[in-house]
């Protein structure tokens, strides 16, 4: 029997895109994805950026903050949602804001949410919806169906 990898490396392989524009929350949340065993933590601090990596990386997952800069995050969950990549979002913005309204069922975490708290829901997130999987989070656009990642 192999031996079951520590509670402490979870995300153990997990290929993570972190969309974040403060460097030093974006620093802390690599720092955390790492120490959680993650293979590799991808990190954009715009929504440029984000879309490039969120195209063309080979990612498990990522974690969104809702705003970066002045715009939304919406772009790059849709490009996520496109290639089944299950995403949760990292953010101060209210759940009335726009981007959280179009993607009501994507998992959310308010900021501040301790290293530990993000790591398990990530995977969590990673264990239900593995990546190119049938069912991922849904935007109000994709219309009525069932939701792809819990609240």
């Amino acid at each position: 029997m192999a031996p079951r990898p520590s509670s402490d490396r979870i995300l153990s392989g997990s290929r993570i895109l972190v969309v974040e524009d403060e460097v030093l929350i974006a620093f802390d949340l690599r720092a955390s994805l790492r120490d959680a065993g993650a293979k590799s933590v991808r990190v954009a601090h715009t929504v440029a950026d984000a879309l490039v990596l969120a195209r063309t990386a080979e990612l498990s997952s990522a974690v969104l903050d809702v705003r970066i800069g002045h715009e939304g995050a919406g772009p790059v969950a849709e490009v996520l949602r496109r290639r089944a990549i299950p995403f949760l979002f990292y953010s101060g913005q209210p759940p009335s804001d726009p981007v959280r309204q179009a993607w009501p069922d994507a998992p959310a975490l308010a900021k501040p949410t301790g290293g530990r708290s993000l790591t398990v829901a990530i995977a969590r997130l990673e264990m239900e919806y593995p990546a190119n999987g049938q069912t991922v989070a849904k935007s109000r656009a994709d219309g009525p169906g069932p939701a792809g990642a819990p609240r």
